[in-house]
């Protein structure tokens, strides 16, 4: 049951796949890791999402996110359409 509501969450995520230069969201596990620009960070901060930089996941770099998309299948909802209504207000 529980995969069930996770597709669903990788499904409406994957609205958002333009934000990170088209790369799409993972058949498998909890969590959307994307690359992002300075435009995709502000969007996601106006928007209010919560992510992880790369560098806290161990990485070197700083131009990647880590959202986790293993929450409750409103808050993506909303989360998502959160982002799309603050890209259409820039």
């Amino acid at each position: 049951m529980a995969n069930i509501y996770l597709n669903c969450n990788r499904e409406e995520w994957s609205k958002l796949e333009k934000f990170f230069g088209d790369t799409p969201v993972s058949p498998i596990g909890m969590f959307y890791y994307g690359p992002m620009d300075e435009t995709c960070k502000k969007l996601m901060n106006k928007a209010g999402i919560h992510w992880t930089p790369g560098p806290q996941m161990g990485t070197f770099h700083d131009n990647h996110g880590r959202f986790n998309i293993g929450q409750d299948n409103k808050l993506i909802r909303d989360a998502v359409k959160a982002v799309l209504k603050a890209d259409k207000s820039k």
